[in-house]
């Protein structure tokens, strides 16, 4: 190999090719002695330089001409092997799983990819977040558990109707580095989710189907594009510790934007660094989840910052399992859509019990882990429906069944963003595990052979996610008032009990109805919406308000096995049930 050094530049950091040649920058604070090292990825060929004397400030650099394709590199660091951490490919971490032997960065051609079509706005976004190895793991497919995988399943994910698809960690994250134990009677298991550090800036090696160098990169881009095609958007989350500098971390944010046309980032990390993202330019129609509240942007000029919070969870589970005194929490949780940030909100998440273990366990089952069941929360919120774990009782069935469906209306009729975690669509289970994090096993794959009770927990999931999307009152641009405001003749929503326009918050009751003036949300969809929710294991009667002389009620979908309707003002519901009405034309309902 003979290529010749120039000087270079200390900016940008990295690997950057250009037609000069290659221009190689690292950070290296107290390093003296560094060389760089080239070598031919299938050729016995090596050649160093050494660029101790080219500083400046921290930055190591040099410019390097003739590089021939199939090179990698790495960093020799008074004597120590250095992979630059802004490498855009990586080679010696193919095979998941294995600890690499020696890992090298790669050279990558930089593009920059273009958006056809405009990013949806928050309102109308239903995320979908999943474990990329997870998720087809055991798909019948030609490439289980990679990103060609997730192109796979994309009609899958279209049939659904969600538009956002959220990849827990992907970048190339180390999953051998795992956490030293404290005694000798815990075992240590793989790092299945991803919460380490890494090489931040490649799509993860072994979520390839290609499993090497550049074609790693365009596997990922393959997957961004036919997403795109699809009116599906591609979300990223990034663990970001404390020792990453938030420098680092916004390179590596526009990076992912940049390079591969990413349209979200979750930001897993200290306040700093997500502040420094909603102030970037670049980022400007890039959505921004975070984990950490963050006080609404007065001057925010398009609304693409949303916070995951578990409040949503909490009560949500309480009020399902029939806990007390949950209604004015429930109303609150339910309308909650503040005017300059989002919230997303979930049922179930990576770190929880799934949405069937919810109503099927009332304690956790992390003995797998390797820690005497000591990790995870000892708070699920959950109830098992009378019977602990798996059961082959027809009528502890059927109540799981119905409290599934009854989590997911809530999810999807509340104003915020909802978040679906993968396979809680078909009531998947974790057999009681609420955190495997080191579970790369049927614990935590998906299983795709459903049998009838999951196929009927899908089919409603569809129904109600194609509810939500077509009426807009359900995820309105502005958090509802509870006032007639706009003079359409009814508050954009109101609240009901066992009386029509009284909301009875003792306590002891544990139902309530809401009342949706659909011309809230588009002019054209004028229809009212009467949702009532029966969390009592006892049925309830409720006031329904009159309507129009040429209007009646019409049952849209129920929970309940039947509904007791006098046709006018009473509507009796079962208890653990919800229904959802719509007002409609008499003459509509004749035909």
């Amino acid at each position: 190999m003979n290529v010749l050094k120039g000087k270079g530049e200390p900016y940008p950091l990295g690997a950057i090719a250009d037609r000069e040649g290659v221009n190689f920058a690292i950070a290296l604070p107290d390093a003296e002695q560094v060389e760089l090292v080239l070598e031919h990825k299938d050729k016995d060929l090596k050649q160093s330089f050494d660029i101790s004397d080219n500083k400046f400030g921290d930055v190591f650099f040099v410019k390097v001409q003739g590089v021939p394709e199939q090179v990698t590199y790495y960093y020799l660091v008074d004597g120590r092997e250095v992979v630059d951490p802004y490498a855009k490919m990586i080679y010696g971490k193919e095979v998941w799983g294995e600890e690499p032997q020696a890992v090298k960065g790669g050279i990558l051609q930089e593009i920059s990819c273009k958006r056809s079509q405009k990013r949806k706005p928050l309102n109308e976004t239903i995320i979908y977040r999943m474990h990329v190895r997870g998720f087809t793991k055991t798909a019948k497919g030609k490439y289980p558990g990679t990103f060609a995988g997730i192109i796979e399943k994309i009609p899958y994910l279209k049939e659904l109707g969600i538009t956002l698809v959220e990849l827990m960690p992907a970048y190339d994250f180390d999953e051998v580095a795992v956490q030293k134990r404290m005694s000798a009677d815990e075992t240590a298991g793989i790092n299945y989710w991803g919460y380490t550090g890494g090489n931040y800036f490649v799509p993860k090696t072994s979520y390839s189907a290609v499993g090497t160098g550049e074609g790693v990169a365009a596997e990922f881009r393959e997957l961004v594009e036919a997403l795109h095609k699809n009116e599906l958007e591609l979300g990223m989350e990034f663990y970001f510790a404390q020792d990453v500098t938030p420098i680092f971390a916004l390179d590596c944010l526009k990076h992912w934007v940049l390079q591969y046309g990413i349209d979200a980032v979750h930001l897993s990390c200290d306040e700093r660094i997500v502040r420094l993202a909603l102030d970037e330019p670049l980022f400007g129609d890039i959505k921004i989840f975070s984990n950490c509240y963050l006080e609404p942007m007065a001057e925010c000029a398009q609304k693409h910052i949303a916070c995951y919070q578990e409040s949503f969870l909490v009560n949500g589970r309480q009020f399902l399992k029939g806990d007390e005194d949950k209604l004015a929490t429930m109303r609150y949780e339910l309308m909650k859509h503040p005017t300059h940030i989002g919230i997303i909100n979930y049922m179930a998440n990576h770190n929880t019990f799934t949405l069937y273990d919810t109503v099927s366990y009332d304690r956790k089952y992390n003995e797998g882990n390797g820690e005497q069941n000591r990790d995870g929360t000892d708070y699920n919120y959950s109830w098992n429906c009378g019977e602990e774990g798996e059961t082959n009782k027809k009528s502890i069935l059927t109540l799981r069944k119905k409290q599934i469906k009854n989590a997911l209306a809530m999810l999807f009729l509340a104003q915020g963003v909802p978040m679906l975690m993968a396979g809680d669509e078909f009531a998947n289970t974790q057999y009681g595990n609420n955190n495997p994090y080191n579970q790369d096993n049927e614990t935590s794959w998906l299983d795709w052979k459903h049998n009838k009770f999951q196929k009927e927990i899908l089919e409603f999931t569809k129904k109600l996610i194609r509810f939500r999307r077509q009426q807009s009152v359900f995820h309105m641009n502005v958090e509802p008032k509870g006032e007639d405001y706009r003079e359409l003749g009814l508050p954009d929503v109101s609240y009901h009990g066992e009386t029509a326009w009284e909301f009875d918050k003792n306590p002891t009751n544990r139902h309530f109805a809401v009342l949706y003036n659909g011309a809230y949300g588009e002019p054209q969809q004028a229809a009212r919406y009467y949702v009532a929710y029966n969390m009592h294991w006892e049925q309830k009667s409720f006031g329904i308000p009159s309507i129009k002389q040429n209007e009646t009620w019409e049952p849209v979908f129920t929970t309940a096995e039947q509904l007791a309707y006098d046709g006018e003002k009473t509507l009796t519901l079962a208890g653990r049930s919800m229904a959802v009405f719509v007002s409609k034309c008499k003459e509509e309902t004749e035909l």
